[in-house]
């Protein structure tokens, strides 16, 4: 444990010396500053990096649901003065939402699964986009038990049709039955 001590200590000494030396006495007086370093001017060109991007603002759940409410009807907000992110797409898919929700849901929610997993959303927004999601997958399996239902009530009609097509038959059958009967008892 020793050895390893002194052999670490043996490394790092030359690494800290080398990058921690104290300027000359001739150095210090020619330049007049100290370690020789010289001031630099300020540089007339700009710094050609764009500046930072500003961290995006992202739509709270309260403004959601009033894009939701407006694109729906009924509802008026005050002008919005903040810019948010995906703005346009939001207020575009709340307005297919409130026209096809019930009609179209399963292409509304692939749609909603790009635009919630496309940005790193609030929570509270996070949370509002699942709730959607649940309604658009409960709407989703309303309109296949809906399918299944219509389906099984047009099965039912054509049984009806041909039940009743068949008594029309038998009632045909039993009236010319009866019609032979009266003239076979007439002679």
């Amino acid at each position: 444990m020793l050895k390893f001590a002194k052999c670490v200590a043996l490394l790092l000494v030359p690494i800290l010396s080398a990058g921690c030396q104290l300027p000359s006495p001739g150095t210090a007086g020619e330049t007049g500053h100290l370690g020789g370093l010289e001031k630099q001017a300020p540089n007339p060109n700009p710094n050609p990096k764009p500046r930072p991007k500003q961290e995006p603002i992202y739509p709270s759940a309260e403004q959601l649901v009033q894009w939701h409410a407006q694109q729906c009807g009924g509802f008026t907000s005050a002008t919005e003065l903040q810019e948010y992110v995906a703005a346009p797409r939001l207020k575009q898919f709340f307005a297919r939402l409130c026209l096809r929700g019930q009609t179209n849901p399963n292409e509304l929610l692939s749609d909603l699964e790009v635009i919630s997993g496309q940005y790193y959303w609030p929570e509270s927004s996070a949370r509002y986009f699942w709730l959607l999601k649940q309604q658009l997958q409960a709407n989703a399996e309303q309109q296949q038990q809906l399918a299944k239902l219509r389906q099984e009530q047009q099965q039912m009609q054509e049984k009806m049709e041909k039940t009743l097509s068949s008594l029309a038959a038998i009632e045909q059958q039993l009236l010319q039955r009866a019609s032979q009967q009266e003239d076979n008892n007439e002679f």
